[in-house]
C-alpha cells in the first residue's frame, strides 16, 4: 500500500558480496500500473547503479503465457529512445528494458550512480521508462497489473552463444527465466534449488533482491558499500524471518541516517 514500489539489487550472487543491496535501485510508479482495454500501462525509473560492471534489467509479467501478448507499443526512455523489447525464447512475456544500465544513464563508463554522493551525483534520474503492452483479453492484462506478478530482475551476463543462458539474478522466491542460468545454484553463498522450488535464497535466509513499497519520496538505499543491515539494522530480522518480522523495517525512522544515500540527491 504505497505510491509506488522500489526493487533494489546486489549484483554479486552466488556470492553476498558487500551486500549494499544499491547494485541497481529501479522504481515502479503504482499510479501507472492501470489496466484497460486489455492494456497495461507501465511507467519508472532507474534511480541508482552500484555496479561497476555491465549490468541489465528486465520485467517478467508470472502467470502469464506470452501467447496472450498481442504487441508492445509506445516504448521510450525520457530521452525518447525506443529501446525496450519483448523478448523471444521466453514462456512468460519478459521485457527488457536495457542491457547496460549505466550507459541508459548518460554515462561513459561503469562508475556508480547516485550511491557515493562524490560520484555522479549530478546526474538524475536520467532513465526513466514507459511502456505500454496489449493483451488478447483483459483477464490476462488484470494479471499482468498484479504487482506480485512483476518480477523485476537483473543480469550480469549476456546470453551465451554456447549455453543459450545468462546470469540472472531475482527476488527471492522467483525462479529465473527461460533463458536464466542455474548452474550457480547452491554454490558460494547460495542456497537455490530446482528440485525444492527454492530460488535466490542463501544459506542464511538473506536475498539479493528485494521489494520496498514507496509511501513519501523515495526509499533511502544503503551507500556504496554499506551493508543494508548495517544501514537498517532491522533487515536481517525481516528477510530471515520470511517477513513475519520487523515488517517496518525499511522505514525512515529505522534508518542509520549516516549509512543511506541522501535523498535530495535523485529527485
Amino acid at each position: 500500500n504505497g505510491n509506488g514500489y522500489i526493487f533494489a539489487f546486489e549484483d554479486q550472487w552466488p556470492s553476498y558480496g558487500d551486500f549494499d543491496m544499491n547494485d541497481l535501485i529501479v522504481s515502479i510508479d503504482k499510479k501507472s500500473i492501470t489496466n484497460s482495454n486489455k492494456r497495461l500501462n507501465v511507467t519508472g525509473a532507474i534511480l541508482a547503479a552500484g555496479a561497476n560492471k555491465t549490468i541489465g534489467v528486465g520485467i517478467r509479467f508470472k502467470n502469464v503465457d506470452i501467447s496472450k501478448v498481442d504487441q508492445l507499443l509506445d516504448t521510450k526512455t525520457q530521452e525518447g529512445e525506443n529501446v525496450t523489447t519483448l523478448e523471444d525464447g521466453q514462456t512468460n512475456p519478459v521485457v527488457i528494458l536495457c542491457t547496460d544500465v549505466h550507459k541508459w544513464c548518460n554515462l561513459s563508463d561503469h562508475s556508480f550512480f547516485c550511491t557515493d554522493p562524490e560520484v555522479n551525483a549530478g546526474v538524475k534520474n536520467k532513465a526513466s521508462f514507459e511502456f505500454r503492452i496489449f493483451f488478447k483479453d483483459e483477464a490476462t492484462a488484470a494479471t499482468a497489473a498484479n504487482i506480485n506478478n512483476f518480477d523485476v530482475f537483473i543480469f550480469t551476463t549476456s546470453v551465451s552463444a554456447t549455453t543459450g543462458k545468462r546470469t540472472e539474478i531475482h527476488l527471492v522466491g522467483n525462479a529465473p527465466t527461460d533463458l536464466g542460468d542455474t548452474t550457480n545454484f547452491g554454490t558460494d553463498d547460495d542456497a537455490s534449488s530446482v528440485s525444492s522450488g527454492k530460488y535466490y535464497l542463501s544459506n542464511d535466509n538473506l536475498a539479493w533482491g528485494i521489494c520496498v513499497p514507496v509511501r513519501k519520496g523515495n526509499w533511502a538505499w544503503p551507500l556504496e558499500r554499506v551493508r543494508i543491515d548495517k544501514a537498517y539494522p532491522l533487515f536481517k530480522g525481516w528477510v530471515t524471518s520470511g517477513g513475519t518480522s520487523n515488517t517496518d523495517w525499511y522505514e525512515a525512522d529505522n534508518a542509520v541516517t549516516e549509512y543511506v544515500y541522501p535523498q535530495t540527491d535523485t529527485k
